[in-house]
């Protein structure tokens, strides 16, 4: 299991790099990393059944010899090959893959596989091919998550030969969980992981990884809130209660009941010498930011420091500037610390820090980097806590003394759920939104009516309102048929009022989007060109219109998050999601948006069409979070981890003691894998 993947027959110093960048660098990391998907190469489809959007699989004959071209001033060559069956003709076309020609050459007959997309026509974008199979050696063919430079055929192949060179791996599970939750052996499992024969055996493989990978998450996360809840570290913070009244006082609204009832669990918490590890749950929109303010100016009242750390740079910024003006009256400072900061200026800050010159100090993971040294750290707050995972915010709060921690997430999880994901958290849920806030209108635009929805902006851009348009890409892509924000932005120069249209994504450089988010929020850009980089933690209340292109390339969650950009005042906001897709799963998905406002009951939604079952991608690399996110679908499998979690912790026997062991050292492994600049 611990042999280098370099040892494998056609992995290079290249592939090595690569892979290891997926988490991979031994033959166990290869033989335990999960298809992201399988295909059942048995089910086929004729070629006058194709249809835009599609992963199909079909037979077909090459008509003619491959015809190989460049395109304009790119270089980019495109091989098409013209295929055809029974039924009716397609073109497979391949890019920067001119061998391709030398093997499908005229009269041969392959079975392919591949999206339909569309190059001019409809086409098959770089389908795999190979020898028609007989039928009684078809079988489930798994497709994994892979960089450039590693193929599906070559990805099979390596996991072959590990499998085929290493030794038999020992059991991570006792014959006790094994039996009593009907798991697969840790031999067999690997084996059919990669090469199920049929449904049944590539579900069983896949529950018993998924079942490991939580059940070793609920050890980590209860153990974690045993150890917190036995220390004693003296850092309980006593609030100031005229000073927070005075505080909230001074908004510009008035706190729902949900938000008071939410700041006075945290203070009380706070206030507790056992460290605090609170989560806030809340729809988008919902005022979690206030409540850590509140939190924060607490700590900062008490001669302690806090800190905020927020998931990208742009938010960072917002919520600088947002506690600057909020905490000014009271004399609390305000410090901002990202990977953007420039060199003399962190040293500056990181001295200050050190010295407790900066009681708040908001900033990226860049606020727990190797030469960040806190004066009495009190306060760890994290915003959008799946994005940080459980790793970051341990390595957060290993820079001060146990400080508490407080996390919030818009991800919406019912309350069942989350106590068992999130084991080692106190939970709170804000279940209201603001006094005043309507609902944002939400429609479907099907292609064809583009233009008729960018007039209506058009209309409400020159009345004075501000509108977000997101793009799926950056740039034009040869192989995604969907629009980009670079030809999105182009086109709405010409359409809207001159100079009122600007481009953010997040290739741009940290100065340059910093100053097209201030032209936005201070209304001299009304017409925000983006990709998601606005989906988390842009608050720009004037903004009334959220497009999306290509959404049902997007995740219910993803565009709930978008539309909670928008309807942040008292004017009524809208939300157009254009789709390219008019197929009937496509259309029924996005308009659960159209029926409900509700981020618990969309995720609800979204689940019953998916489907329990779709669990796939079991063992992501980074920290623990990434990997659990694409299982929280399998209530069931949740809650027999977590009962199989507490039956160990009481056990005393070894076999017990060695799985907790494993999921701890799992656990560290994960958490060593966190980058700091």
């Amino acid at each position: 299991m611990d042999m280098p993947v370099s040892r494998i027959k056609g992995i290079g110093p290249k592939r090595v790099q690569a892979l290891s960048k997926m988490g991979i660098s031994t033959c166990g990391d290869l033989v335990r990393y999960a298809p992201a998907d399988y295909r059942d190469t048995r089910i086929q489809t004729n070629i006058a059944r194709l249809s835009y959007g599609q992963t199909a699989v079909f037979t077909a004959k090459v008509v003619g010899a491959p015809r190989l071209s460049r395109m304009p001033g790119r270089r980019i060559s495109v091989t098409r090959v013209r295929l055809a069956d029974e039924t009716g003709q397609i073109d497979a076309i391949y890019f920067n893959q001119p061998y391709i020609k030398n093997t499908l050459k005229a009269d041969t007959v392959w079975r392919f596989c591949g999206k339909v997309g569309k190059y001019n026509a409809l086409c098959v974008i770089n389908p795999e091919f190979d020898a028609p199979a007989r039928e009684d050696s078809a079988t489930m063919t798994p497709v994994y998550r892979l960089p450039s430079g590693i193929s599906q055929k070559m990805m099979r192949g390596f996991v072959a030969e590990a499998l085929d060179q290493m030794e038999h791996p020992a059991e991570t599970l006792d014959s006790i969980v094994l039996h009593d939750y009907s798991l697969m052996p840790l031999d067999q499992a690997i084996y059919r992981l990669h090469f199920p024969r049929d449904e049944r055996e590539m579900q069983e493989a896949v529950r018993r990884f998924s079942f490991e990978e939580l059940l070793n998450f609920q050890i980590a996360m209860a153990m974690r809130r045993q150890q917190r809840v036995n220390a004693k570290t003296g850092q309980g913070i006593h609030t100031n209660w005229q000073a927070v009244d005075e505080l909230i006082a001074s908004l510009p609204y008035e706190l729902t009941r949900a938000q008071m009832l939410t700041a006075s669990e945290v203070l009380d918490d706070m206030a507790n010498s056992v460290p605090m590890n609170r989560l806030i749950q809340g729809d988008v929109g919902s005022g979690k930011t206030i409540i850590a303010a509140i939190a924060m100016f607490s700590a900062a009242l008490a001669k302690r420091q806090a800190i905020f750390m927020a998931p990208t740079e742009i938010l960072a910024q917002q919520q600088y500037q947002t506690l600057c003006k909020l905490y000014e009256p009271f004399g609390i400072k305000v410090a901002l610390l990202t990977g953007s900061t420039p060199k003399a200026e962190r040293r500056n800050l990181v001295r200050g820090i050190a010295a407790g010159e900066w009681q708040v100090i908001v900033g990226t993971h860049a606020v727990f980097g190797r030469d960040v040294i806190y004066h009495r750290l009190s306060l760890v707050v994290t915003d959008e806590q799946h994005r940080f995972g459980v790793a970051q915010r341990t390595m957060a709060a290993a820079k001060g003394e146990m400080p508490h921690t407080l996390v919030m997430s818009a991800t919406p999880i019912p309350r069942s759920l989350a106590l068992v994901l999130y084991a080692d958290l106190d939970i709170s849920i804000i279940n209201e939104l603001p006094r005043g806030r309507k609902p944002v209108k939400t429609r479907i635009v099907p292609a064809y009516k583009r233009s008729d929805m960018y007039g209506f902006v058009r209309d409400h851009v020159r009345d004075g309102e501000k509108c977000y348009v997101v793009c799926p890409l950056v740039e034009e892509s040869d192989v995604i048929h969907a629009r980009s924000a670079q030809e999105t932005f182009e086109e709405l120069s010409q359409r809207m009022p001159k100079g009122t249209v600007a481009l953010l994504h997040g290739k741009m450089n940290a100065k340059k989007k910093e100053e097209t988010i201030n032209a936005f929020a201070h209304g001299d850009i009304r017409v925000l060109v983006s990709t998601t980089v606005v989906e988390v933690g842009m608050d720009v209340p004037e903004a009334t219109i959220m497009v999306v292109e290509n959404a049902e390339r997007f995740g219910l969650a993803q565009l709930h998050q978008l539309r909670g950009r928008v309807g942040r005042n008292d004017k009524e906001g809208w939300c157009f999601l254009v789709s390219e897709d008019e197929g009937r799963p496509a259309i029924e998905r996005l308009n659960v948006l159209t029926q409900s406002n509700d981020g618990f009951e969309i995720a609800s939604r979204d689940l019953a069409l998916r489907g329990p079952g779709q669990m796939l991608g079991t063992s992501q690399h980074g920290t623990m979070d990434d990997g659990i996110m694409h299982l929280v679908q399998d209530i069931e499998l949740v809650k027999q981890t977590h009962d199989a979690a507490q039956s160990l912790m009481l056990r005393e026997d070894v076999q017990a003691h060695n799985i907790i062991s494993h999921a701890l050292s799992i656990f560290e492994k994960k958490s060593s894998h966190v980058v700091l600049n």
